[in-house]
C-alpha cells in the first residue's frame, strides 16, 4: 500500500510540471518486470498467489525507488535533509527484524501453545484451544516483533529509536 500511494502523489508531482513522460516510461519498464517476475513466481517457483504479491510489491517497491530520484535530477530540486537516506534505511532494517520475529515467533509458538492449554486443561473444545493458543502466539508475537524493531534501530544507531529512549527514561 505504501509504495503504490506514494508512487502516485511522485506521478503527480512529475504530470503537475507537464512531465508526462517519465512516469508513463518508468509504469511500461515496471509492468514489464511485473510479468516477468510473476511468471517466474508462479510457473518457475510455485508461489501461486504469494508470487503474484510478491512480484506486484517489488515492482511497485522499485517504480517508487525509481521514481523519486529521477523527479528530483529531472526538475533540479536540492536533495532531501541530511541522514533522511540512513534514516529511511534504518527503519527499514527495523521493519525487517521485526516482520522476522514476529512471524517465526507465530509459527514457533502456535503448536507448543495449543500442547500447553491441553495440559493445563481450561478449554475442552479442540478449537477454543486452537484458537486460544493463536491469540496467545500473535500477542507474543506482536511484543516479539516491537522489541525485534526497536532493538534493530538502536543497534544500528537510529536517531529516532535513540531519542525514543531518552523520552522513556
Amino acid at each position: 500500500v505504501v509504495p503504490v500511494g506514494a508512487t502516485g502523489l511522485r506521478v503527480r508531482c512529475f504530470y503537475s510540471l507537464n512531465d508526462f513522460r517519465t512516469p508513463v516510461m518508468v509504469s511500461i519498464a515496471m509492468m514489464g518486470l511485473n510479468l516477468v517476475l510473476n511468471l517466474w513466481f508462479i510457473l518457475g517457483l510455485e508461489l501461486d498467489a504469494d508470487g503474484l504479491a510478491l512480484g506486484t510489491a517489488t515492482t511497485s517497491w522499485l517504480a517508487l525507488a525509481l521514481l523519486w530520484p529521477l523527479f528530483r535530477s529531472r526538475h533540479r530540486l536540492p536533495a532531501g535533509p541530511p541522514g533522511l537516506l540512513r534514516s529511511l534505511l534504518t527503519s527499514a532494517a527495523g521493519a525487517l527484524a521485526c516482520g522476522l520475529a514476529a512471524g517465526l515467533a507465530y509459527r514457533g509458538l502456535c503448536g507448543p501453545l495449543a500442547s500447553l492449554l491441553e495440559l493445563l486443561g481450561p478449554f475442552d473444545e479442540v478449537e477454543t484451544r486452537r484458537r486460544a493458543s493463536q491469540v496467545l502466539a500473535l500477542l507474543i508475537a506482536v511484543g516479539l516483533g516491537v522489541a525485534a524493531h526497536f532493538g534493530a534501530t538502536l543497534a544500528l544507531a537510529s536517531r529516532e529509536a535513540q531519542a525514543v529512549l531518552a523520552r522513556l527514561r
